[in-house]
């Protein structure tokens, strides 16, 4: 009776043993999906909130980049594509040197959804390019609701986009002048 008594216990303490562990993997399993849950709740409330960063109109883009001592020209004095020309509100584009190997251009469009679909249209055509060279590609973004930010640099070249609501500001240069061109995109907010 004894020995059944003893049997009885050891296996209810086996089976109790048995739920603690269950109720112990369920909980490190139950904190590990939501913790990644919230984590990436968290990254999508950053996205959704926005930047506080304010689009400058073309004319102010205009003012500015004229005391940097660039040449300004206007869309009247280029051939802009199609489809962009056709969303574009205004547009300026700046050359810096004589062999155009430092550039700046601004565009401001009509609708911010336009903006975002030629924006987006950017990395595709930089990686497109690049599959067809020899060179490494090193690609960096930051994205939320008004603003996007894309880097690509590539066989000596740089590249700098980004948007703010409905403005797009793109820059190029080589790589000797990267920083000179992140430091007029940081004065100019974008």
């Amino acid at each position: 009776m004894e020995e059944k008594k003893t049997l009885k216990l050891n296996l209810t303490s086996a089976i109790c043993i048995v739920i603690i562990i269950l109720l112990i993997i369920g909980l490190i399993g139950l904190y590990l999906t939501y913790s990644k849950k919230i984590d990436t709740l968290n990254d999508d409330i950053v996205k959704l909130k926005g930047s506080n960063r304010k689009a400058i109109t073309a004319e102010q883009f205009k003012s500015k980049i004229e005391t940097k001592g660039f040449n300004v020209y206007s869309e009247n004095n280029i051939q802009l594509n199609d489809i962009i020309k056709s969303g574009t509100k205004k547009y300026y584009g700046t050359v810096k040197n004589d062999d155009n190997s430092f550039k700046i251009n601004f565009f401001e469009f009509d609708d911010t959804n336009f903006t975002k679909y030629e924006f987006y249209e950017v990395p595709a055509i930089i990686q497109y390019n690049n599959s067809n060279s020899e060179g490494n590609l090193i690609e960096t973004s930051e994205d939320s609701l008004n603003y996007s930010k894309y880097t690509a640099i590539n066989n000596g070249k740089y590249t700098i986009v980004s948007r703010i609501d409905n403005t797009i500001c793109w820059g190029t240069s080589s790589t000797e002048n990267k920083q000179i061109i992140d430091d007029i995109f940081t004065e100019l907010g974008y």
